[in-house]
């Protein structure tokens, strides 16, 4: 009895998070769940090499997503949990943060077009490298990060929801050879954008979020105050994707089809993560603010047994690498490559959880800095264990650079906040 009182205390005070995590877990799961259903159909109708390409220029595309996004998902999201979101203030922060990266988005299509000549898999296939560039577009009018700061979460799941079965339907009706594989990227990010135009009417009209040309002067603030956290972003997204790009230079594409198949997996892991990162933050703001008991009080209640059930997941996955390998339908040749590639990555999500709350403790202090560094070093080692294990290991390689760079950054980061905030 005892046990479940427990249990029922800590959600009652933790409900907020509770629901946030619910609703966010909704929201990542048709991204992640609904790829990998599509991924028997994709594999039977355009092949293997041509789903390589397909995963190559999604990988790319993530630059660009956190390009876009600029860390307004954390900068924005913390400006509105703040303000006393009267309507002039709401309405100044949407059209700041929209135009902001609406800028942002011309400029990385000019940066697309100058890096894409370097990168030889890139350039043999420019027209879906090109055609995918619709999917940052998709991601960058979608206002998930108005929806989380005005804690009105469902909506953003729902909206999200519609198009990722909208883009399924779609590619299930349109796609059905190689030549075809150009119309994936571009189903998938027009969903988004038709999702998103219609998502920021609704926000427009509920908020009466009207549009004043003073409001332009703003958008340098908010490129400023959205600095650190892109650099922070960019950085994990640097170690985390830069596995598949560096591959396109020394595999063909059936490997990078592999690859990539066990890389969606793992992200499916780590995405959870995600998740619990993205609904304790504000929970974290606050606790920041009440000293070493109360941060001691959600490791114990909170964090410990999410790890516990993240440790599972993880051994659930290692053990069921062969069961995926047949549903993902591959072949005999490829199936023994594919379940190394798993197992390799399956606990991976373990050391990351490990270090969510300490980054988080970290990143809203005005020690932030320092996770910044350890990030960026993370990234160049990871870069250069590629580089070194490639050639030797081809995509074991990638999978062991990934682990290694992971495992080095949770240790640092936590004998960092142990260091600020733990002492004694």
């Amino acid at each position: 009895m005892k046990f479940f009182a427990t249990i029922r205390n800590t959600f009652h005070e933790y409900r907020g998070v509770i629901r946030n995590f619910v609703a966010l877990a909704f929201l990542q799961a048709t991204n992640l769940l609904i790829p990998l259903l599509l991924i028997p159909l994709l594999l039977q109708r355009i092949g293997l090499a041509q789903y390589g390409v397909v995963a190559l220029a999604q990988s790319t595309m993530l630059y660009f997503y956190v390009w876009v996004d600029y860390g307004f998902s954390l900068s924005a999201v913390k400006t509105l949990s703040e303000k006393h979101r009267q309507k002039e203030d709401l309405g100044q922060l949407f059209y700041e943060v929209s135009l902001s990266k609406m800028i942002l988005l011309i400029l990385g299509f000019g940066i697309l077009l100058v890096i894409l000549p370097l990168h030889p898999t890139l350039a043999h296939n420019t027209k879906l490298i090109l055609g995918s560039y619709i999917m940052v577009v998709g991601q960058a009018l979608l206002p998930i990060w108005f929806f989380q700061g005005v804690e009105k979460m469902p909506w953003a799941t729902y909206a999200n929801f519609c198009s990722k079965i909208l883009s399924v339907s779609l590619i299930y009706l349109w796609v059905y050879r190689a030549s075809e594989a150009i119309w994936v990227n571009m189903i998938l990010g027009g969903s988004n954008i038709l999702i998103g135009v219609i998502a920021n009417i609704y926000l427009s009209k509920k908020y009466q979020l009207v549009f004043q040309k003073r409001w332009l002067k703003g958008i340098p603030r908010q490129l400023k105050e959205g600095f650190f956290y892109f650099t922070s972003h960019f950085s994990v997204s640097l170690y985390m994707h830069s596995g598949i790009i560096l591959l396109g230079w020394f595999v063909n594409e059936q490997m990078l089809g592999v690859y990539s198949i066990a890389e969606k997996i793992a992200l499916l892991l780590r995405q959870v993560l995600v998740m619990f990162s993205q609904a304790i933050y504000t929970q974290l703001c606050h606790i920041l603010t009440q000293g070493y008991e109360a941060m001691q009080s959600f490791l114990r209640k909170l964090f410990f047994p999410f790890c516990i059930l993240v440790g599972v997941g993880c051994l659930v996955c290692w053990l069921g690498a062969p069961l995926i390998s047949t549903l993902v339908k591959l072949d005999i040749s490829e199936k023994s490559l594919f379940i190394q590639l798993v197992r390799y990555m399956a606990f991976i999500p373990v050391i990351v959880c490990i270090n969510i709350p300490f980054y988080q403790l970290l990143l809203i202090s005005d020690h932030g800095k320092s996770s910044t560094k350890i990030l960026s070093w993370g990234a160049l080692v990871c870069i250069l264990l590629n580089v070194l294990l490639i050639p030797y290991f081809s995509v074991l390689g990638t999978a062991l650079a990934l682990l290694v760079t992971e495992s080095m950054i949770s240790v640092l980061v936590i004998i960092k906040a142990k260091k600020y905030f733990f002492r004694g």
